[in-house]
């Protein structure tokens, strides 16, 4: 008998079938499928900026308190350890370890002889609502992901070329534009190791994954209404082919609340980012949202901030710890 061979070309393994996405923001198991891509319009929509990087000790007075984050960051811990408690969960992170803090109200507290490399930077869309949020805060090893570190130092190597020692004046800061074009670059490359390192260890992105055009297109709208409108909810549903109660139900399964709801957060995350991270007087930022008079705007931002807007300003440094 001719003994049998193995063929030259062996038949080709049967393809998977992609993975149903997961809902924007829920978190998956390390080995998920890499979570789906959004429309060009959208990645669009991305803010990027840095707020802060250094490398060193903890400043005694970040070691220890409560802050209320208005930013994504992430902290290699190189010496020492952190422990950070926030509402239903608690982390510690020791040398060799990332801390990806919550970015909400939340309690850390340092050990003395800490040190660390930390990045401060926001990743929002529109709304206001981080690039990552459920899941965090993340803790994991530096060694299962140095292209993370490395892309730390690269934007700390650009960083400390241009920007000045005391992060109070980083804004107003002058500098090139080749400047702060190689940092906006090297900031780039950090956010795309960041999101490729999150979505590795099983997280997955807010707002990134939905299917449905009539709300890509509806968002699209929201995102670039003047603050000072009040969209209405029947023309957005017109502009869909809806009804409005069908439409409304239909935005809230995909994104968690109305539309209302998130033209709102849209105006207060604008309102929080300029008196915490502006100079833009007052006057200035209630008039962008449409208020006439500053006793009503006052109310507006102590309604949602819990202080009036002079007084947020004037505490808002507490959250920029490191």
């Amino acid at each position: 008998m001719t003994p049998k061979t193995k063929s030259d070309n062996p038949p080709r393994p049967r393809e998977k079938t992609p993975a149903a996405p997961l809902p924007a923001g829920t978190a998956a198991t390390p080995g998920d499928a890499a979570p789906p891509a959004a429309s060009w319009g959208e990645w669009m929509n991305l803010r990027t900026n840095l707020a802060w990087v250094m490398e060193g000790a903890v400043s005694p007075e970040f070691r220890k308190g409560h802050y209320n984050a208005d930013h994504l960051g992430a902290w290699l811990i190189l010496d020492g350890a952190c422990t950070l408690r926030q509402p239903g969960k608690t982390v510690t992170a020791r040398a060799g370890d990332w801390l990806v803090p919550w970015p909400g109200s939340r309690h850390q507290e340092f050990t003395p002889d800490a040190r660390i490399l930390s990045v401060r930077f926001n990743a929002h869309w529109p709304d206001g609502k981080p690039l990552f949020e459920h899941g965090l805060s993340a803790v994991f090893r530096a060694s299962d992901h140095p292209l993370l570190e490395k892309k730390a130092r690269a934007l700390l190597r650009a960083a400390q070329r241009v920007i000045p020692d005391n992060r109070d004046h980083v804004s107003t800061a002058t500098i090139p534009f080749e400047a702060f074009f190689d940092v906006k670059v090297a900031l780039l490359h950090w956010v795309n190791e960041f999101w490729r390192t999150l979505c590795a260890i099983g997280l997955r992105p807010t707002r990134v994954g939905i299917r449905d055009e009539r709300i890509v297109r509806t968002l699209q709208r929201l995102d670039v209404l003047p603050l000072s409108s009040r969209p209405l909810e029947r023309h957005l549903a017109q502009a869909c082919g809806l009804g409005v109660s069908q439409f409304v139900r239909v935005f809230r399964e995909r994104l968690g609340e109305t539309p209302k709801q998130y033209f709102e957060r849209r105006r207060h995350g604008y309102c929080r980012q300029m008196l915490a991270n502006s100079n833009v007087p007052i006057k200035e930022i209630a008039c962008t949202l449409g208020f006439t008079r500053l006793s009503d705007f006052s109310a507006w931002v102590k309604g949602r901030l819990g202080l009036p807007p002079r007084r947020f300003r004037e505490t808002a440094a507490t959250g920029r710890a490191v």
